[in-house]
């Protein structure tokens, strides 16, 4: 049951240090704490405090490095979701190419996007791959790259799976059109990146068919066979992956699917800490490297997740959990999380970052200001929380945590 809460809540929001502290050693970058606004809540003081503790015995054995190379950082670019991109109006397209060129101004040279199956096998696809093609090419007028998710529409969306047959001809079917919008995709928007699959444990309960790890690791390298060799975006990386909360048997049979580009692990620490986490992401990322030392890895979603270790796993539990996300007072930890994540990038030499929550770049709510009496609960708060963050890319407005993402952007690219 525990699993299960875990990993339908963790994809919702894909639709959707309280003290400076020295990071690493005489080279390190010491990031300045510039906070909005810092009083924590008397409710929240405790996890703060056990949040902080964790990240900060995990900054310790993977220090950022000033100097040193850095991975490229993607951005979930939300608003260009497939759910959006259906029916994108001029307006929404405008708030498009200005965070774009936000992003660019932090230093960020790429965009991860989200396009969820079966969105591209619904009806006519061709608005929507007229959409990703104007995308693609403002992202390479900028000299930034395009990462692309292949992921599922969830249970409440209008497109989500209806129907499916947990037998070999439905799981086939489901596959075969999984594979037909990947091939739209690799055909004709043509992606830095593409991810073919990343939670299969969340596709599995979405659409309730039932696959082992080596039948998805099989289907991977076959699709992943198909798409090369139809010779039309050869500069297209191919990836699959997993979760780090998921069974590790996910990634190692992937990672023997020597024809992958890369692997995709998703980093958000699901009951366990920060530390736990990092460590078995540490782990993890050996493990795969024994199979295939040159094999790329990247962090195809992660953020800051505020949940105590002694905090009960419940569906309102973890709706809670992503709400407190919104608020400043979070921001010293959001940003110590995210120099965390680099330095185990710069150790683990991982190619690609994508920080999934955002709009914490550019805005914050204020805990008790009038604004949040309007917040709506989550996931709603997402597209709220997106709304407010375009308005602060309009003016040219970066939190604290935008600008300690920025500072740590200005260094040696891979």
């Amino acid at each position: 049951m525990k699993n299960n809460i875990l990993n339908t809540l963790i994809m919702f929001c894909c639709f959707l240090l309280y003290t400076s502290s020295t990071i690493g050693q005489d080279k390190a970058l010491q990031i300045k704490q510039q906070n909005e606004n810092c009083d924590i809540p008397e409710q929240s003081q405790a996890l703060f405090q056990e949040i902080n503790e964790s990240l900060k015995q995990s900054v310790q054995l993977f220090p950022f490095t000033k100097g040193n190379a850095i991975p490229v950082v993607a951005p979930e670019l939300y608003l260009a979701g497939s759910g959006f991109g259906l029916s994108v109006s001029s307006q929404q397209w405008k708030d498009i190419i200005a965070t774009l060129d936000a992003f660019k101004n932090m230093n960020v040279d790429a965009v991860s996007v989200m396009i969820a199956a079966p969105d591209l096998t619904v009806g006519d696809s061709s608005s929507l791959i007229n959409f990703y093609q104007r995308l693609v090419n403002e992202i390479h007028l900028r000299k930034m790259k395009l990462y692309v998710e292949h992921f599922d529409n969830p249970p409440f969306s209008p497109h989500a799976y209806k129907n499916l047959q947990n037998t070999p001809q439905g799981k086939k079917e489901f596959l075969d059109m999984r594979e037909k919008e990947l091939t739209i995709i690799y055909r004709t928007i043509k992606p830095d990146f593409l991810s073919i699959i990343t939670e299969p444990e969340t596709m599995m309960r979405w659409t309730h068919l039932s696959f082992s790890a080596e039948e998805l690791a099989d289907w991977v390298g076959q699709v992943t066979t198909h798409l090369k060799s139809l010779g039309v975006s050869s500069n297209t990386l191919l990836g699959a992956g997993a979760g780090t909360w998921e069974p590790e048997n996910f990634v190692i049979k992937l990672a023997q699917q020597k024809i992958l580009d890369y692997i995709d692990i998703h980093v958000y620490a699901l009951n366990s800490s920060v530390k736990e986490t990092i460590l078995h992401l540490d782990s993890l990322i050996h493990n795969v490297r024994k199979i295939e030392p040159a094999k790329k890895i990247t962090i195809g979603e992660t953020w800051l997740y505020k949940h105590g270790i002694k905090e009960p796993v419940t569906f309102t539990m973890y709706k809670e959990t992503f709400f407190r996300d919104n608020f400043s007072f979070w921001s010293p930890l959001d940003q110590e999380f995210m120099g965390l994540i680099m330095g185990i990038a710069q150790k683990d030499d991982i190619s690609v970052v994508v920080p999934y929550f955002s709009q914490y770049f550019f805005t914050y709510y204020t805990f008790g200001d009038k604004d949040t009496e309007n917040l709506p609960p989550w996931p709603g708060s997402v597209l709220t929380s997106w709304n407010e963050a375009i308005k602060s890319i309009h003016n040219h407005h970066l939190t604290s945590t935008g600008k300690a993402m920025s500072l740590m952007l200005n260094g040696i690219k891979k």
